[in-house]
């Protein structure tokens, strides 16, 4: 066998024609998982492949066309909404052990396409002040959530924001506490929701004028 470059040419011995068999490939590498930590043990390497060249930043495994994001433990800021529009599952170690943190600064997740899944994170200080927007810590138009918390979602005094955790979709074994909405305060209009802990004292769901009343303390 002899190769050059993407081309292999194959001589089977028997054949006294001497005919050759000669194929070529697309070598472009293909990675259907990436790994996202932030231990001092890994080298970030292109494709991000592996817990040894895993890259420590989300934003850039997000932006990857791979079949699987798998986070380690560990807090990850996020200072924009995410939205998974493709066929993507996000995977991290553990609802209390891997923390998605966006810092009061946004809504978290729209989820729009049915083999999209986010599991075992934390989604955690998610914002949202246009009441056109449900969901302020994730907006379920399609797909899954499976094994997540969510907590600190809040929207901002006067628009009414709802769906405070979570709105609409399909959610097993979620956490959702500590969040607010002035409809919803912790979920809002789900389409199932299995063996999950919605804590009513937990989530708030408050008219407008007290939204505003605590935006003045909270900031």
């Amino acid at each position: 066998m002899e190769g050059t470059g993407n081309s292999f040419t194959y001589v089977h011995p028997d054949c006294e024609s001497g005919a050759r068999l000669v194929w070529d490939w697309d070598a472009t590498y293909v990675t259907t998982r990436c790994y996202v930590s932030k231990a001092e043990t890994a080298t970030p390497t292109y494709p991000y492949d592996s817990w040894a060249t895993a890259t420590p930043d989300l934003a850039v495994a997000l932006a990857m066309d791979v079949d699987e994001i798998v986070m380690d433990e560990d807090t990850f800021p996020l200072s924009s909404t995410v939205t998974l529009d493709r066929k993507v599952t996000l995977t991290g170690a553990g609802k209390d052990k891997t923390f998605l943190d966006f810092g009061k600064n946004c809504r978290g997740f729209v989820i729009n396409h049915d083999e999209a899944v986010l599991r075992k994170v934390c989604v955690m200080n998610c914002y949202n002040e246009v009441e056109a927007n449900p969901g302020i810590g994730a907006y379920l138009v399609k797909g899954r959530i499976e094994a997540c918390r969510f907590t600190g979602a809040r929207g901002k005094g006067g628009t009414g924001a709802y769906g405070g955790g979570v709105y609409q979709g399909t959610h097993t074994n979620a956490v959702i506490r500590g969040n607010s909405a002035s409809y919803g305060g912790g979920a809002a209009d789900a389409t199932l929701m299995e063996l999950c802990g919605v804590n009513g004292l937990d989530n708030l769901t408050l008219p407008i004028g007290v939204f505003a009343l605590l935006n003045l303390f909270l900031g």
